[in-house]
């Protein structure tokens, strides 16, 4: 049986999710992004992010487009598809705010920072693992999360196997958590607009102990 680092660089080998310029995927690609970086950048440098661990950052592609508009003085990104990270540490690592780093966020705990930025990452594993990583994320002592949800309560958000991908509603069952701080709706204009409820969503961690038990 495959790991889910296997399966996630085999991802990236194959641009299974079809993206034009971004092997991460067309939610990687600029016209998907335009609208949300503008608000990513207002909303970073409105709460004085300084330190910033970006996970999964992939390829890396649309970050590049906004790493200079943030006010941050550390940004750390991380994945766990190595040879990804290995050409973003060789393209982009010449920037000494700029650091990049290979994770499995699943079974390691990130280093700590004032954002945990984690785009389209927990879409992708069962309900239990989610647990699990936000378990991580909590115990890195880290100030923020900032991470994909949908806000639809008209779609049913289903269980899936680690690796594989559906919509994922942070605020209703089974995960339940509290109302976020801040909620950025992206603008998606994927699948014909099949998802435009898709946000990020930002907690502060030390208020999600208590759901990810």
């Amino acid at each position: 049986m495959e790991t889910l680092e296997e399966h996630f660089t085999k991802i990236y080998h194959t641009n299974y999710w079809n993206g034009k310029n971004s092997k991460s995927g067309t939610g990687s690609d600029l016209e998907t992004t335009e609208i949300m970086r503008i608000q990513l950048v207002s909303l970073i440098n409105s709460l004085g992010i300084k330190t910033m661990v970006d996970a999964p950052c992939g390829d890396f592609y649309w970050m590049k487009e906004i790493i200079n508009e943030l006010d941050i003085v550390d940004y750390i990104g991380m994945d766990i598809v190595k040879e990804m990270i290995e050409k973003n540490i060789k393209h982009y690592g010449n920037d000494e705010r700029i650091n990049f780093g290979h994770v499995d966020v699943v079974n390691q705990v990130l280093p700590k920072s004032d954002l945990i930025f984690s785009r389209d990452c927990l879409v992708h594993f069962s309900y239990e693992t989610v647990k699990k990583i936000l378990r991580n994320f909590i115990e890195s002592g880290s100030e923020y999360v900032l991470m994909t949800t949908f806000m639809s309560d008209q779609r049913q958000y289903s269980d899936i196997l680690d690796g594989q991908w559906r919509a994922i509603n942070f605020l209703g069952a089974p995960l339940c958590l509290p109302k976020p701080e801040k909620i950025i709706l992206e603008g998606c204009i994927e699948d014909r607009y099949r998802w435009t409820d898709k946000a990020l969503a930002l907690w502060k961690l030390s208020e999600l102990k208590g759901y990810a038990k």
